[in-house]
């Protein structure tokens, strides 16, 4: 299989020739890995995961073993094993950083 190929840049390359990263990468469909495009954005900040979860601790979602299982009617999900349940944003995001379930 063949690999794909891409230029590494920074935003100082896009910086300071924006016109040659359209001619060679956008114009012509070429990826480009550019780093450090988010370093300074705003969205950084705003959803860091202290920021995020004080806004949305208290939010409850439904998770379960598979993907939208909670849109299937209860008998099709005993039927097939889908199990779902309901648990806070913050339980669920500490449960993925700590890798438990």
């Amino acid at each position: 299989a063949e690999l794909c190929h891409f230029d590494v840049l920074s935003t100082e390359d896009l910086e300071a020739n924006p016109q040659q990263f359209y001619r060679n990468h956008v114009a012509v469909h070429r990826p480009a890995l550019v780093r450090g495009v988010l370093t300074s954005r705003p969205a950084l900040q705003r959803w860091e995961r202290s920021a995020f979860l004080e806004r949305y601790d208290h939010v409850e979602a439904e998770v379960g073993s598979v993907p939208l299982a909670g849109r299937y009617k209860d008998e099709v999900r005993a039927a097939l094993g889908f199990t779902t349940r309901n648990i806070s944003v913050a339980k669920f995001v500490s449960q993925i950083m700590d890798g438990s379930d």
